[in-house]
């Protein structure tokens, strides 16, 4: 099941993980990770997911965007948390997020698909 929002396409693995690609050339805002959000509670029906995000090349978030990216309620949803980087930009980032903001849930930065 591939679903597309403003800023990305969210994919339903057949293994139940939650595949979210972000769209190249697009510039995050806060509202649009409400729309993803509202999209993952619907998979998801109140569970825990497994999420595996993966990065664009040349996609960016605003400020507004980060900061609600790190909100309790959208860390609650995740059991487990696999980002794919492909740029240092994204990778600083990302660490960033791990080091500063501790997800309660595991969150792991790989380079390539094949490897989460």
């Amino acid at each position: 099941m591939l679903i597309e929002t403003k800023i990305s396409f969210i994919t339903i693995l057949k293994n139940g993980i939650i595949h979210v690609r972000t769209k190249p050339n697009v510039v995050a805002e806060a509202n649009d990770l409400d729309d993803n959000l509202s999209v993952y509670n619907k998979y998801l029906k109140g569970e825990k997911g497994l999420f595996l995000i993966e990065f664009t090349p040349k996609g960016v978030s605003s400020n507004e965007a980060k900061k609600k990216f790190r909100e309790p309620n959208r860390r609650s949803i995740k059991k487990v948390e696999a980002i794919l980087v492909k740029t240092n930009p994204h990778r600083i980032e990302v660490n960033h997020y791990i080091k500063f903001h501790k997800p309660e849930h595991p969150v792991e930065i790989f380079e390539e698909k094949k490897e989460p």
